[in-house]
């Protein structure tokens, strides 16, 4: 059964785990806290700081803003220590409603909404 899946935290352990649920054939939304580095996966589909030379399948989306991806995903999974993977419906109650919009910036320029 295809599922779409977030995974939060593009480090070594993120970007293996959305890699593997991307090649068993899931629809998979990777969360990239660094803009740089999620801009640089999503033109080479490579995470060349945690997880240099393996190249993600093309299910496999990077993405910086989880609030546009989360009302589409079953699951979210959250890396933990060890390699457990957390469903983050059982670290928190999910429920999305859209409030007001706020700008998040840095240095003048924009990152995100939260």
């Amino acid at each position: 059964m295809k599922v779409s899946i977030g995974v939060i935290g593009a480090g070594s352990f993120g970007t293996a785990l959305a890699k593997l649920l991307g090649e068993k054939g899931h629809d998979v939304r990777l969360w990239v806290f660094e803009e740089d580095l999620c801009e640089r996966m999503q033109k080479t589909r490579v995470n060349d700081v945690y997880l240099p030379g393996v190249k993600l399948p093309p299910n496999v989306t990077p993405v910086r803003e989880l609030r546009d991806t989360m009302e589409g995903l079953r699951r979210v999974l959250v890396p933990g220590m060890g390699g457990v993977q957390i469903p983050l419906e059982q670290l928190a109650k999910m429920r999305y409603v859209r409030g007001p919009q706020v700008i998040k910036s840095e240095d003048t320029f924009l990152i995100g909404y939260v």
